[in-house]
């Protein structure tokens, strides 16, 4: 897999399922994999015994192949056990490490995982160290606890980008219906970014610097994140709550992420504001007097890539015949290979998904 170059990544996880005439599904996949954009990376992890030849089936395709886990000693009297060696030699070039059912059914620690990640990095693999909570724990408020243990027990020294994948799934959503709600998964990204090896990932990384912003006619928070003062907040005040201005002028991924941060607070006190001051539904629902004449309206928004602006026309009897949402979206693609120009170690991934950042119920 390139290190230079990092992609999105979409990895299957085969678990315990899986025989060599399994292949035609492997194959299946490999030919719809043609379909999807060149920027994804997709590995399969097979059980240990389909490595070898999966990795002759794929060779030459878009599919990598992964292992499952490894054991940390590269040889010895292990009995059953696997090497990081063995896998790589097998054609492997990612193994999965600390999963939740490795974690839980076989008592594995974050010092085990450690030892197993650098394991991974001597056999030349990427290293998926997975990490997440269990339900008793997000029930009694333990997720920030673990999900710090398990960052600080299992992350060695010399985790970059181009050797380690954190891949953060709670464990109480897997197999049980409950999905994690945006602010799960936004308090546990916040923790993550503390640890040094994210930090030092996003802090300096596709400077978009304030003249060229401006130059480029960035909107939204790509502007605000480069110390541009647009926002349609200010432009359009209201008298709901008082506005708080959001930006800053360091430009790279660290602030683009934080001015977004910023701003889904700002819209979660202003959603909380607008629900807690309503009494009931009659309130907001209660249909407008007709005019008898025809007329439109334009409602205006700040959203997360700039002023949105939705225009509704009406007719006579005050029903809605059109409706056109003009969300500027585009304004801020110029601007992606300009931030990359000076980065030095290129990682498109990170700095493309800092520019498309994006969730419901964003506009403020």
């Amino acid at each position: 897999m390139a290190t230079a170059d990092r992609r999105p990544l979409v990895a299957g996880n085969w678990k315990m399922n899986g025989l060599r005439k399994s292949s035609s599904e492997l194959l299946r996949i490999t030919q719809d994999a043609v379909k999807l954009p060149r920027r994804i990376d997709l590995v399969v992890c097979p059980p240990a015994t389909l490595v070898a030849n999966f990795s002759g089936l794929v060779r030459g395709s878009r599919v990598r192949i992964g292992a499952q886990d490894c054991h940390p000693e590269p040889a010895g009297a292990y009995t059953g056990d696997i090497s990081a060696e063995m896998l790589a030699d097998a054609g492997a070039v990612m193994v999965i490490i600390g999963h939740s059912e490795r974690r839980s059914y076989h008592k594995e620690t974050d010092a085990q995982v450690r030892v197993k990640t650098l394991a991974a990095w001597r056999a030349g693999m990427t290293a998926m160290v997975c990490i997440g909570e269990t339900r008793p724990e997000r029930e009694s408020r333990q997720t920030l606890d673990v999900v710090a243990r398990q960052l600080s027990g299992s992350l060695p020294e010399g985790a970059r980008s181009e050797n380690l994948v954190i891949a953060y799934e709670p464990v109480w959503a897997i197999g049980t219906g409950l999905t994690p709600t945006p602010a799960d998964v936004a308090e546990v990204a916040e923790l993550t970014l503390r640890n040094s090896v994210v930090y030092d990932r996003f802090a300096g990384t596709a400077v978009l610097r304030s003249e060229d912003a401006n130059a480029l006619g960035c909107l939204g928070y790509v502007a605000r994140a480069s110390g541009m003062r647009t926002d349609a907040r200010l432009e359009h005040p209201s008298t709901v709550l008082p506005v708080t201005e959001i930006g800053t002028a360091a430009g790279d991924v660290l602030a683009r992420y934080t001015v977004r941060r910023d701003e889904f607070a700002e819209s979660t006190e202003l959603a909380c504001y607008l629900i807690e001051s309503h009494t009931g539904p009659t309130e907001y629902a209660e249909a407008l007097p007709p005019t008898h004449l025809p007329g439109s309206g334009i409602g205006i928004v700040e959203g997360w890539r700039g002023t949105i602006v939705h225009r509704v026309e009406v007719d006579a009897a005050s029903r809605i015949t059109r409706a056109k949402i003009v969300d500027p979206s585009w304004f801020n693609w110029p601007a992606l290979p300009v931030a990359m120009a000076d980065t030095i170690v290129p990682d498109f991934p990170l700095a493309n998904k800092s520019f498309n950042q994006s969730y419901a119920g964003n506009d403020l």
